[in-house]
């Protein structure tokens, strides 16, 4: 494998570590990374909770492009138990920059709809100024 000089480049996702990068054969970034957050709340009964019960399969998510190449994370949330409840349900920490049902992280959600939108290039400063707004509403929404 060819060596890479590698960069530091923040993600803007809170409550993560990565703890592996690879390039992929089709040349994609794929970071493997692992929430920081030592708790979730209860499914069932709305407490928070922290006794841990293991991970759940691991979930895959477009980021988006960083340096033009795609960039995906792989995560494998963290599983809780539930003390208070009967029978002790087990409950996935949910990431709020995470939508496990859309397949990508919500900053890709925001990239998706910008690009929608109009080709940037075809924009006036203004124009882009008014998608930078929309784009912020989008990611306070939900």
């Amino acid at each position: 494998m060819p060596q890479h000089s590698f960069i530091s480049i923040p993600l803007d996702i809170p409550n993560i570590r990565v703890t592996k990068t690879e390039i992929t054969k089709s040349g994609d970034l794929l970071l493997t990374v692992e929430s920081l957050l030592t708790s979730t709340t209860c499914h069932r009964c709305g407490q928070t909770i922290t006794n841990r019960h293991g991970y759940d399969e691991p979930r895959e998510g477009r980021l988006g492009p960083i340096l033009g190449r795609p960039v995906y994370l792989r995560l494998r949330p963290k599983r809780f138990r539930c003390p208070h409840c009967d029978g002790h349900p087990t409950t996935t920490q949910h990431l709020d920059w995470y939508d496990p049902q859309a397949g990508h992280t919500k900053r890709m959600s925001n990239i998706s709809w910008l690009n929608w939108l109009t080709p940037r290039s075809k924009m006036s400063p203004s124009r882009k100024m008014s998608v930078t707004t929309l784009s912020s509403v989008f990611s306070t929404a939900g």
